[in-house]
């Protein structure tokens, strides 16, 4: 179950008026958001972004400061209630 929930696509929605936080991030930061969302790990997503584990958690914390947020659970409730993760 874990495992399918981790190997399903995810898009990025388009921003939706109360979305103001997210206006703030980046492309890159908002395909990590969504996979935060998704809950994938660290070193599986710098393997599908093509980037290090250290600039991939650089990413996490410039999104955990641009939204005002606390932990990576915090990020991906916000990607969730905010519009930003739809399936494909």
């Amino acid at each position: 179950m874990l495992m399918s929930c981790c190997n399903r696509s995810a898009a990025i929605a388009p921003v939706k008026g109360n979305a103001a936080g997210s206006l703030k991030l980046s492309p890159r930061e908002k395909e990590i958001i969504v996979k935060l969302a998704w809950g994938i790990a660290t070193r599986r997503s710098r393997g599908n972004l093509d980037l290090s584990e250290s600039t991939v958690k650089i990413h996490v914390q410039g999104i955990l400061r641009k939204l005002n947020l606390a932990s990576r659970v915090q990020a991906a409730v916000y990607a969730v209630e905010h519009g930003l993760v739809v399936d494909r």
